[in-house]
């Protein structure tokens, strides 16, 4: 048995047995001497348990109020005893244990750590948001989180001065075009484009797609600073694009006759194709995307907004099935895109 210390854990036992667990005094600083070393309450082989540790072990321990003490003392002990007897043992020095501990902790931490709830909710919010897609503009007024009051303040109000204007008349896309922070939009007036959801910040989406069509958003707070939101257009979801493409790459800085010598290499792979050429076995011997290329050029399915070369994701969805696409020019050189097929919302 444990050496007890019957007056301590008398005292202890009895403030609570004495209370709910949830309505345990807590001593005031005023009650506590400064530098008074804790006594301890028991001793689990070398191992000293004092009045703050069983306590706070208590608290963590116990959720209901039925909980008996004793019980959950004999409890504290085994365990404890167990964890001394395994360390005695050199158990949790064993690589393999400690693996397999690792996964096992692996598996159950998420059943500890998951709203279930909240993630089923917000699971039922994505696939409604997913049925439609936006078309939106943004005007972005940048403050760090780490800012001052004052400067996040001033930068809430223009905000808000901007969205009273734009209500009041003023065009949102000069304004964006004038103010907005964001360098891949003010030189569009702001202009987002096509998007669904999971393709914004979450505080962005949700501004997006609770906006009425043709109304402005009250500011809205990312780590970017403070944003408007204006919605132009709502439509049904267009579904997943599965393409294949070949790439002849144009780097930055590229000459013009590079460009056009680019240019060149993709009209006669166009023409090849017109002639019976397969354009998987084109894609494999020509196409400068290495990573695509040995699959005859197939890339990811992907939606409307969820790419950066829009000219490509525009082509990608106006193509019919098996239909090749001309040239198409994107930041990083010329395509000829192969839509295999456009898949529905799963």
């Amino acid at each position: 048995m444990p050496k007890i210390s019957i007056i301590y854990l008398f005292v202890f036992l009895h403030a609570l047995l004495s209370c709910k667990t949830s309505q345990v005094l807590r001593p005031t600083e005023s009650q506590i001497t400064p530098k008074q070393p804790e006594k301890s309450l028991l001793s689990i082989g070398d191992e000293l348990i004092n009045t703050s540790t069983l306590s706070n072990i208590f608290e963590s321990y116990g959720t209901e109020d039925s909980l008996d003490f004793s019980v959950f003392l004999d409890n504290i002990i085994y365990q404890h005893r167990l964890y001394l007897d395994a360390t005695a043992k050199g158990i949790l020095e064993d690589p393999e244990l400690i693996e397999e501990i690792n996964s096992y902790l692996g598996i159950v931490a998420p059943s500890f750590v998951r709203d279930t709830a909240a993630v089923n909710r917000l699971a039922r919010l994505t696939y409604e948001r997913l049925k439609k897609e936006v078309n939106a503009s943004h005007i972005l007024i940048p403050v760090s989180l780490h800012a001052k009051s004052e400067d996040t303040l001033r930068a809430f109000n223009q905000a808000l001065v901007l969205k009273k204007s734009i209500e009041k008349g003023a065009p949102f896309d000069s304004l964006a075009t004038i103010y907005s922070g964001d360098i891949n939009t003010k030189s569009n007036g702001g202009q987002m484009g096509w998007f669904s959801a999971l393709q914004l910040l979450f505080p962005l989406e949700n501004a997006a797609f609770e906006t009425p069509v043709g109304s402005v958003s009250s500011p809205i707070r990312t780590k970017a600073g403070y944003h408007i939101i204006s919605v132009n257009k709502t439509r049904p979801y267009s579904g997943k694009v599965s393409v294949k493409h070949i790439l002849k790459a144009v780097p930055t800085g590229a000459s013009k006759e590079f460009v056009l010598f680019q240019k060149g290499q993709i009209d006669s792979l166009r023409n090849l194709m017109s002639t019976g050429s397969s354009f998987d076995e084109l894609a494999k011997k020509n196409s400068d995307d290495k990573n695509t290329s040995l699959n005859g050029g197939l890339l990811a399915p992907f939606s409307i907004g969820s790419r950066q070369e829009r000219n490509f994701e525009k082509s990608a969805f106006n193509l019919k099935r098996g239909e090749v696409s001309g040239p198409v020019r994107t930041e990083i050189g010329w395509h000829l895109i192969q839509q295999i097929e456009v898949l529905p919302l799963d």
